[in-house]
């Protein structure tokens, strides 16, 4: 308890200081009436009315900050001699000092905090009267928490006390009022509520406070971690509709792998324990995959997750054996120190059995995990300069991938060539470069026989990366070089963003004297930066060619639209923005981006354009607080506007800005629910989520993650006279609107 009374009382300080450094530095004079200045010399210390008589030219804050800090440690002495009666004097005392400040929230809301951390300590010392002190101290933490919703160290006092007297779904109501106070805050408030039921086995209600938390914030750490430890340490499966596999993808995807293998490990303990062979092996599958994947692969835990479900003298069945034998050869594959150490694999070297993953409907077999295993100990091994292991594991995974995996052919093959690129002694004559070239062009050939049109572009891209580390301007490895780099580009085999891939052909261009070319090319690559993001690169990139000479006309317009386009992004992040300042009106800002819009438009693609307004103002509409909640939704509805009609949303930030807007917008509709959580997924695969339907909501493609978003449609309607009103309205309220027939429809707007 000690430990959370000073977290929490720091995070009141630190308001308190945050508090003072935003407001203006000018002293205030404070008017203490004579009734207070009584008040202060009769129950504070002599030292400390000395010091606020005084003071009474700083600031509210100031003062405040003292006051609590003073009382802070007199507390602790009450509370050490037992005198509760005192201490609550003493406190109620400094509370009519607060009274005479011109804002007193931050003093009252210490004071409060003290109260109930009195009045909890009291329960200890006198049990007797638990149930007053109980009421007492919840009674000053909700006050706390009135006036600051966000604190935590109040919350989890309040949810301790609530829990101890039995009445959980007391905290749950308070915690759901708080959401609505504080939206953006919510997730951590439904992490909290997870927490507890949790710890009172109530699994059923944690797991419904954890998927809340989860969709409100899919990249929380947290919340994913309890979704987790549901299944993994009590054996409760919530996934939200989904099953553990998928929900395991969705961690994968969201950059959090580490969960992912801990429920594929558990799912597939469970298999061998309920006797389900055919689900063992592929969990066994898909949880190797992992640990192939990031590297994960050592022996030590194949061995202890071995003695987990096998434990010596115990008998085993036909299935058990098979897992057994399976992950016993797993365990001498990551002990192998060298690609020919590794022969006679009965299960890891073979075809089957295998599963079809859920992100890609592919079969991932025994042997394609291998060829993973491959390659991850010859990049562990390049990462220690240990290049001829390197190159025995890759060379390895290479001949295997020639034989059944083109895609991973050009992968191993790419890396192979760098490695002699940089290591010219491993090759000096080029032999072994020029053998791996000839066999990309048969199997681009090939590629172009069967019109496989995605290992056609990876051929092109490998070949050409390959003739492009060589940097030599002359002769057959610069006119490769361009080639093969501009049908790694082109449109003839889908879309593609990549920026890394047009910049190198741009200095391929450029290093042959065509300069016309790289110039268009390198215009190319920093729309590409611009749509993952990279706004740094796209800036570095303009700023190098944006005074090559000669520029033509149209490049010229074109260069000068992009330079506004990587400004303009950048105002909407800087914390000096004009709306941010509160130094233009929103509406006049929206006039002017409106207008920034049409201009751009003239030079550029009206798409690529449309999705860079709305990722600026996304960004913008993120950064206000919730005091200024209708500014935020005016800008996410204008965001969400620009991309209505839009097809080419290309980066991952892309599904987390429309998930925020749709947060933030869907707090003032009338029927939020109509609203449903999002979510992401593989092109084609959309058996995920089952109540999905066409008419209700958009399909978005990302070509650069291949992946889509889904997106219900009532976010991109909104009908004109909200757009009109929202340039009106100066008011603090929250927008209100409802939805009939899929329009978005004024219910009511501030006062006017």
């Amino acid at each position: 308890m000690k430990r959370e009374y000073a977290y929490a009382l720091a995070l009141i300080i630190l308001m308190i200081a945050t508090s003072l450094a935003q407001r203006s530095t000018v002293q205030q004079n404070i008017k203490i009436s004579a009734e207070v200045k009584k008040d202060m010399k009769t129950f504070l210390p002599k030292k400390l009315a000395s010091d606020v008589m005084e003071d009474v030219q700083r600031s509210d804050e100031a003062i405040s900050k003292e006051m609590i800090r003073q009382v802070s440690a007199r507390i602790k002495e009450y509370i050490a001699s037992g005198q509760i009666t005192e201490g609550t004097a003493f406190i109620q005392a400094n509370m009519i000092k607060c009274s005479a400040l011109k804002d007193s929230k931050l003093c009252e809301a210490g004071l409060n905090f003290h109260s109930g951390y009195l009045y909890q300590q009291a329960i200890k010392i006198y049990p007797d009267n638990i149930d007053d002190y109980q009421k007492r101290a919840i009674n000053h933490f909700e006050k706390v928490l009135d006036v600051y919703p966000q604190n935590s160290g109040a919350l989890n006092n309040l949810i301790k006390l609530n829990t101890a007297r039995s009445n959980n779904f007391a905290s749950v109501g308070r915690v759901l009022a708080y959401v609505e106070q504080l939206p953006s805050e919510a997730d951590n408030y439904f992490i909290h509520m997870g927490n507890l039921f949790r710890s009172d086995k109530k699994f059923d209600i944690a797991c419904d406070f954890y998927s809340k938390a989860y969709q409100k914030n899919p990249r929380s750490n947290r919340a994913c971690d309890g979704l987790v430890t549901l299944y993994t340490k009590h054996n409760f499966s919530c996934t939200m509709g989904g099953n553990i596999r998928e929900f395991a993808l969705d961690c994968k995807e969201i950059g959090l792998p580490n969960y992912s293998e801990e429920l594929l490990k558990k799912e597939l303990a469970l298999a061998v324990i309920n006797n389900k062979e055919a689900k063992a092996m592929e969990s066994m599958l898909l949880w190797a995959n992992i640990l192939a994947e990031n590297n994960w692969l050592f022996p030590e835990d194949v061995t202890k997750l071995i003695n987990q479900l096998f434990p010596k003298d115990a008998t085993l069945s036909t299935s058990d054996e098979l897992i057994k034998d399976a992950l016993e050869e797993l365990e001498f594959v990551a002990q192998a120190e060298t690609a020919e150490a590794i022969h006679e694999l009965k299960f890891w070297d073979g075809f089957e059995p295998y599963v079809l993953t859920s992100d890609d409907q592919e079969r991932l077999s025994p042997n394609q995990i291998l060829l993973k295993i491959y390659y991850a100990k010859g990049e562990k091994a390049y990462f220690k300069n240990d290049y001829h292991k390197a190159e025995d594991f890759w060379q390895a995974a290479l001949n295997r991938a020639q034989k059944f995996d083109n895609g991973f052919f050009t992968l191993v093959a790419s890396e192979l060539a760098q490695l002699y690129d940089s290591q010219p002694k491993m090759d000096p004559r080029n032999k072994k470069l020029n053998a791996l070239v000839k066999n990309l062009f048969e199997g681009k050939g090939d590629a172009y026989r069967d019109n496989d049109l995605p290992m056609i572009r990876k051929y092109h891209m490998t070949l050409g990366a390959i003739y492009y580390v060589k940097k030599k301007w002359k002769g057959g490895y610069a006119t490769n070089a361009r080639f093969q780099l501009k049908r790694a580009v082109s449109d003839r085999f889908g879309p593609i963003i990549n920026p890394k891939l047009r910049k190198m052909l741009g200095d391929v261009h450029s290093n042959l004297g065509e300069t016309q070319a790289a110039i268009d090319v390198y215009g190319q690559s920093i729309l590409d930066y611009l749509s993952l993001d990279r706004i740094k690169e796209a800036e570095d990139l303009y700023m190098k060619i944006k005074t090559t000479k000669p520029l033509n006309d149209v490049q010229i317009k074109k260069y000068e639209a992009v330079g506004g386009i990587i400004d303009w992004r950048k105002e909407q992040t800087s914390p000096n923005n004009a709306v941010l300042k509160e130094t233009t009106p929103l509406s006049s800002y929206l006039d002017e981006t409106s207008k920034a819009e049409i201009k751009a438009k003239e030079n550029l693609p009206k798409d690529f354009v449309q999705v860079q307004f709305f990722k600026g103002l996304s960004d913008l509409g993120s950064q206000l607080g919730d005091d200024r909640k209708q500014e935020q939704q005016i800008i996410y509805a204008n965001a969400l506007n620009k991309v209505k009609d839009g097809k080419d949303l290309s980066s991952e930030q892309d599904y987390y800005r429309v998930i925020e807007a749709n947060n933030s917008l869907s707090q003032s509709l009338e029927d939020s629910k109509k609203l449903r959580t999002m979510q992401m997924y593989t092109k084609g695969d959309l058996t995920y989520y089952t109540e999905a339907s066409k008419e209700e909501y958009k399909v978005y493609l990302i070509p650069s993650l291949n992946k889509e978003i889904i997106v219900p449609n009532q976010l991109f309607i909104l009908n004109d006279q909200l757009q009109n009103d929202y340039k009106k309205t100066n008011t603090t309220d929250l927008i209100k609107y409802n939805l009939n027939k899929g329009n978005f429809e004024l219910k009511q707007m501030g006062n006017n």
